[in-house]
This record gives C-alpha cells, structure tokens and sequence, in this order.
C-alpha cells in the first residue's frame, strides 16, 4: 500500500486508530447508559417458545413500557451490533407471527414505535405464568 510507505503516514494511521478506538468505547458507554435508562423488567419466557434473544427483549420492553419508541428498541435489541437498520420491523414481524397463537398483538404507532395494549399485556402475561408452570 503506497499510501502507508512513510514513516509519518503509519504515524497518523495509528493516531487515528486510536482516536477512533476511545470514540468507540464513549459510544458503548453511552450505549449501556441508554440501555440501562429503559429500566425493563426480567421476564422469563417458557422454554417451549423456543423464543429468540431479540424476540425475548422486544417482548419486556413492551410488556414494561406504554410506548417503545424505534430508535430505543433499536439500542435494546442491538446490544452493540452492527445489525441493518430494518432489523427492529423484521423482528416485531417475526414476532407478531409467534404471538398470534396466543390472540395476542403488537401495535404500531407509525414514526414513533410500538405497543401492546393493557389486554394484550394481560393475554401475555397470563400465557406465560400458565405455560412456565407447566
């Protein structure tokens, strides 16, 4: 590589690397900060779901919240990772493929994020105390 053949382009190549390694950790505190702002609850699902990480986290952030907005479940479900920007309405499509067994649903409130109503909430609760005593 030409542009690396000088004692001085390593130099600033390296600098770099460093300036973006320390932005790279302040981005994954602020990540943790914001996670931790979300304040959801642990939830349990039973084992028979066979239920995916990302799907068992879209699940307590709206079983613990009114509204979750896009972007906030984005930094929940991502845990850091470089995933499309689709991966949010993917996943609560996949999701709402698997809760429709149970007559339950996910709502969207368009350019803002998503929901469950209080009865869905219930529905849900009450399948999983029923199916984790099983």
């Amino acid at each position: 590589m030409a542009f690396l053949d000088s004692h001085a382009d390593r130099g600033a190549l390296m600098r770099r690397v460093d300036r973006l390694e320390i932005e790279n950790e302040e981005l994954r505190q602020k990540l943790d900060r914001a996670r931790a702002a979300l304040k959801v609850e642990e939830i349990n699902f039973p084992s028979q779901w066979r239920i995916e990480r990302q799907h068992a986290d879209i699940l307590r952030l709206l079983l613990s919240k009114d509204l979750v907005p896009y972007e906030r479940m984005l930094i929940y479900i991502l845990r850091g990772s470089t995933d499309r920007k689709n991966t949010v309405q993917v996943q609560v499509c996949r999701l709402r493929r698997k809760l429709r067994q149970f007559g339950v649903s996910i709502t969207t409130n368009w350019r803002v994020g998503y929901y469950m109503t209080p009865r869905d909430k219930e529905l849900l609760r009450q399948r999983i105390a029923s199916d984790s005593a099983h």
